[in-house]
């Protein structure tokens, strides 16, 4: 074999060999995307709420992490339907975001975990749950908390039953989103799956 031809077989060895690199980079990473997608929904569906009875004046919810792994930086989101006039003035000694001078619909706002100093992320180990803080019933109002905790709550509304969603939110797995009621007049759990 001559020079040339020798120079032509190494050029193809190192086209092949340089294709073949690639090809295996991207299906790698392809494959990769694809199961960390498919483990994301997997860890999701084994994500669940949990009701739980009212104590004292307060409700919350479990939440479960049914997978093998530990959630990292979870944290939880409250959408409530409300009317705008459902809105009251935040009772002393407390602040409220939501007040009716500056009146907005509670909408994709965060909570707190029940653990100490009410974290607004919390990490949920494997086979393990959290509580998360829902919300406060008096006679009078009931009250939601914010991501700062109970001193600065979220809102004050009337005293009736609403519709809201809890939205469940890490960096490990695809956002879960549970449709609840919030019932006053429930003494029980006034926390519920709608």
């Amino acid at each position: 074999m001559n020079a040339i031809g020798l120079s032509n077989v190494l050029n193809d060895a190192t086209v092949a060999t340089v294709s073949g690199a690639v090809a295996g980079a991207i299906t790698g990473t392809l494959s990769t995307l694809g199961l960390n997608g498919w483990s994301r929904r997997q860890l999701s569906r084994k994500l669940t709420f949990e009701p739980q009875q009212k104590r004292g004046h307060r409700a919350c919810a479990h939440i479960y992490n049914g997978h093998n792994i530990p959630l990292i930086s979870v944290c939880a989101y409250i959408t409530i339907e409300h009317e705008l006039s459902d809105i009251l003035e935040p009772q002393q000694p407390w602040d409220a975001f939501v007040k009716p001078e500056c009146r907005s619909k509670v909408q994709k706002e965060q909570l707190c975990w029940s653990f100490a100093g009410n974290p607004a992320y919390i990490d949920i180990y494997p086979e393990d749950h959290q509580s998360i803080d829902i919300v406060e019933i008096t006679p009078d109002w009931i009250r939601f908390p914010s991501e700062k905790g109970w001193n600065l709550c979220r809102v004050f509304l009337k005293r009736q039953q609403y519709n809201a969603t809890i939205k469940i939110v890490s960096r490990d797995i695809t956002a879960r989103s549970f449709p609840i009621s919030i019932d006053p007049e429930n003494q029980l759990h006034p926390v519920s799956h709608r």
